[in-house]
């Protein structure tokens, strides 16, 4: 999720930034290029071997 979030924010710093020189129309498809890749890796589901990965690798929580 960390990695997406990042991807997520570099692409919305390229499709702010205006060099002037790309078209509007350029960079509207770029953007929606981009973000149709994430949403459909979004909605990829992960395997239970992914999420039993995922799961042991996260920070475990100390209470106190």
């Amino acid at each position: 999720a960390r990695k997406m979030r990042k991807y997520y924010l570099i692409c919305l710093q390229q499709i702010l930034q205006d060099d002037g020189k790309e078209g509007a129309e350029k960079k509207i498809m770029n953007a929606a290029s981009k973000l149709a890749t994430m949403a459909k890796l979004l909605e990829t589901p992960i395997s239970s071997e992914e999420a039993k990965s995922q799961k042991d690798n996260s920070p475990k929580r100390t209470q106190g």
